[in-house]
């Protein structure tokens, strides 16, 4: 009830529109652990066990992904008619600190899940520092590629910092939103301007209130989300959203959602099921 009075005074009285969305391919630049992978960084046994024995990902990241990889290439066909007679180019690169060894047991685990059009970058242990490498890798794509980058990562190691060092290094049409996975939770300061999110839901509606998704493809990665089990759309380990942050986070989208779309019967059913088992953690 708490959110449906919410969603509808949203629909009624915020004012704000879609953004008008760059129609030019784009990166998106992502880290591994615990934002697309669970991994449960903090916990060092856990972490052993789940890149061994127990693989999985976060609900609606693949096909989150995917959606975003369709956008990237339609934005190139338009620009480049010539670009539709081709395979899509790699539009999601991933970085980790993981090592390289890990290459094939990634690849066979994205390709599993769903992932498409995706490199691995992992960081040579005996020549590269954990503290540059990230750094090191994204000052390598810029020179690889015009596209700007589309940045995900999580707040429990230094992800934020990275990509903050990137946004101001860089000259701004580098970079496209940056989205930080709230796993520790809010206590984790991040910079000023990044997005946090806890599933993959609350990034499909803000890239559809930055014009690079639509609603369809919103509701299919919603649908996907209300699907899964608990463990792999926030597992026990991770923090979970306060009704205040749903508030708010739904409030800022509201004149996205249309009642009696399908759009905002899936956002009513996610943070309704997003709250209630939260609530229950609690």
């Amino acid at each position: 009830m708490f959110l449906t009075v919410l969603v509808l005074l949203a629909v009624q009285c915020h004012a704000s529109g879609i953004e008008p969305g760059a129609a030019r391919p784009f990166k998106v630049v992502s880290d591994i652990d615990d934002t697309v992978k669970i991994t449960h960084v903090t916990n060092k046994a856990d972490l052993l066990f789940r890149t061994f024995f127990h693989k999985s990902t976060f609900a609606g990241m693949p096909e989150l992904y995917q959606e975003l990889t369709k956008t990237s290439h339609a934005n190139e066909v338009a620009l480049n008619p010539a670009a539709e007679l081709v395979e899509p180019k790699n539009s999601v690169v991933f970085l980790s600190n993981g090592p390289q060894f890990l290459q094939t047991t990634l690849t066979h685990l994205f390709f599993g899940v769903g992932f498409e059009g995706f490199q691995i970058r992992l960081r040579d242990w005996i020549s590269q520092s954990s503290k540059i490498f990230k750094n090191f890798a994204m000052n390598s794509l810029v020179q690889e590629t015009e596209d700007p980058f589309l940045m995900l990562g999580d707040d429990t190691e230094r992800d934020p910092e990275v990509y903050e060092k990137f946004r101001t290094t860089h000259p701004s049409e580098r970079s496209l939103s940056v989205y930080i996975h709230r796993v520790v939770g809010p206590q984790r300061a991040i910079p000023e301007g990044m997005i946090e999110y806890y599933t993959a839901f609350d990034v499909a509606l803000s890239e559809l209130q930055a014009g690079r998704l639509t609603e369809d493809q919103v509701v299919r990665v919603g649908q996907v989300v209300l699907a899964a089990p608990e463990e792999k759309l926030i597992p026990g380990f991770a923090d979970c959203p306060s009704s205040q942050w749903m508030a708010s986070f739904v409030t800022s989208k509201g004149a996205l959602i249309k009642a009696g779309t399908p759009l905002f019967d899936t956002v009513l059913d996610v943070y309704r099921r997003v709250e209630g088992f939260c609530a229950s953690r609690s």
